[in-house]
């Protein structure tokens, strides 16, 4: 095996922030003033996690979003109010819980523009095509389908691209002939258009590429 290229990753590391000892509060303190990748020059600050050292139950999700990125706190956004309802149907008190995040800083899609994060947003980078964002992965667990998580997540989505100023509609798109153009319009998605046979699933198997798009305005 060839030894592995070196790239710009290599140099990012927090190592030299991190004390030797103090715990969770030492390690607050050393979050604030990371310098250790450059995602924390576009952020606002660092998004640590919060609750008991101890509790029984620890939550790491991906990475702050927009709202935890202004009041920096983990899981205050719309991500938030689902978890807080899934920890509520699993019996579990969120003051059982810590919270935290795997990256500590939001990621922009670029500097000075709030983009919508849950793996599900992303501003349209053209400068023509700035009045709507895209909304390009939502996902709901096989086991926790049914439950009305994914209408709560597309809600969710709609609430915060809303926030964003001029922003009139948000657009994805899904494969055809599951049904998922059904589901979207059950949500208030209008289907805008399809490729025919976009989709290659497997030799023999094309299938539609479905666009839809929820006006806001």
């Amino acid at each position: 095996m060839s030894p592995r290229t070196t790239g710009p990753e290599d140099a990012c590391t927090a190592e030299p922030y991190l004390p030797d000892r103090g715990g969770l509060p030492a390690l607050r303190k050393a979050g604030a003033g990371c310098r250790g990748c450059p995602l924390q020059r576009d952020a606002t600050r660092t998004v640590f996690g919060e609750g008991d050292a101890h509790a029984r139950v620890m939550l790491v999700g991906e990475q702050p979003g927009d709202q935890e990125d202004r009041q920096g706190k983990p899981f205050v956004g719309p991500a938030g109010r689902l978890l807080d309802r899934a920890l509520g149907e699993a019996g579990i008190d969120p003051a059982d819980a810590y919270v935290t995040n795997a990256v500590k800083h939001f990621n922009m899609i670029w500097p000075g523009i709030p983009a919508l994060y849950f793996r599900a947003g992303q501003l349209t980078p053209h400068r023509l095509m700035t009045h709507w964002v895209w909304l390009y992965t939502v996902m709901v667990h096989p086991r926790h389908q049914g439950r009305g998580y994914g209408r709560d997540l597309l809600a969710a989505a709609a609430d915060a691209v809303r926030g964003f100023p001029g922003t009139d509609a948000i657009r994805l798109t899904c494969r055809g002939g599951n049904g998922l153009e059904r589901f979207y319009g059950s949500c208030g998605y209008q289907e805008a258009g399809r490729i025919p046979g976009a989709i290659r699933v497997a030799p023999g198997d094309d299938r539609d590429e479905v666009v839809m798009l929820l006006p806001l305005t």
